[in-house]
């Protein structure tokens, strides 16, 4: 196996839209404490799917129109899975144009563990785990499928909010010692760029230990490409991710390291394995942890101010 994938060309149109006023309804009738921030017209939200049965289609509309304009995507209408239905929604809501601007899936490890055990994570759909890994980590919280809808992602605005809104989870859940959660890279990087991602990931933030309790379900394979003995010799000097995206930009005519990568490693992440996801067009995923502890204080203090309540 390697990174090259086949794309089908007979994917069906993203659903369309939901009503926005249907939308606003059910928005306005969620329980006061799902509101976890606003700043000015937008305000940050994280609900049960069950609670937001039109919202949940619209997220679902959005990650595929999202996802597919960078070669990634499920290549159905609506990128909804089996997961959704137990796992919480963090979204950010404009109220005046009543759209969603972007949106987290997230879950408390220990509640989808009693009721579903392992098989009720994401992660483990593609990463073969046990439950010594979980009991290592301790309380987590599952993070994945973000996204900030294409008109926006001009601004970190969306961004900055949805972490905002991450930052006030953990503030109500104290307990929680790690964030994990795949990151991925587009098919749209070349074998040898996404090879070299994974190099410089792997040299300069991997944690060994963790990489021992996990096993990729679809590993990725090094092409035969001539460069490929020099990845590592390369790697090296790309331990600073503004570095390695420069690189990137030139090897990749201005393709840059995926944000949410770089906003990982600010965090203090480390990696614990790669895989290839062919259910999601062959996206390269990285599987990181971040210690909630390690989270610098400057950082956590600016992602819990960057939205006052």
């Amino acid at each position: 196996m390697t990174l090259s994938v086949l794309r089908s060309e007979a994917a069906p149109a993203v659903a369309g839209a939901q009503d926005p006023a249907e939308l606003h309804r059910e928005i306005a009738q969620l329980a006061p404490n799902t509101l976890l921030l606003e700043l000015g017209t937008l305000q940050v939200f994280c609900a049960p799917a069950a609670a937001l049965p039109l919202v949940l289609l619209e997220i679902g509309r959005l990650r595929e129109m999202t996802f597919r304009a960078v070669g990634e995507g499920t290549g159905k209408a609506l990128d909804i899975d089996t997961y959704d239905a137990h796992y919480q929604h963090l979204f950010v809501w404009n109220r005046d144009s009543r759209e969603i601007v972007g949106a987290y899936r997230l879950a408390l490890t220990h509640p989808v563990m009693q009721g579903l055990g392992v098989e009720g994570l994401y992660t483990h759909s593609l990463f073969d785990f046990d439950v010594r890994l979980l009991e290592r980590l301790g309380p987590s919280l599952e993070l994945g499928r973000s996204f900030v809808r294409p008109e926006c992602q001009g601004s970190t605005r969306a961004l900055r909010l949805l972490w905002a809104g991450i930052a006030v989870v953990l503030d109500r859940h104290p307990e929680v010692y790690h964030l994990f959660g795949p990151v991925s890279v587009s098919p749209r990087f070349s074998e040898l760029g996404r090879m070299l991602i994974m190099s410089a990931l792997q040299l300069h933030h991997m944690d060994p230990e963790l990489k021992c309790l996990i096993q990729a379900r679809n590993a990725p394979q090094a092409p035969a490409h001539p460069w490929h003995h020099r990845l590592n010799e390369v790697s090296a000097g790309l331990a600073d991710p503004g570095r390695l995206s420069r690189f990137l930009k030139r090897l990749e005519q201005g393709m840059a390291l995926p944000m949410l990568i770089k906003h990982y490693i600010e965090l203090k992440g480390r990696f614990a394995g790669f895989n290839i996801d062919h259910a999601f067009s062959g996206t390269l995923d990285g599987l990181v942890f971040v210690r909630v502890h390690d989270i610098p204080h400057k950082l956590r203090t600016r992602l819990t101010r960057s939205a006052p309540p």
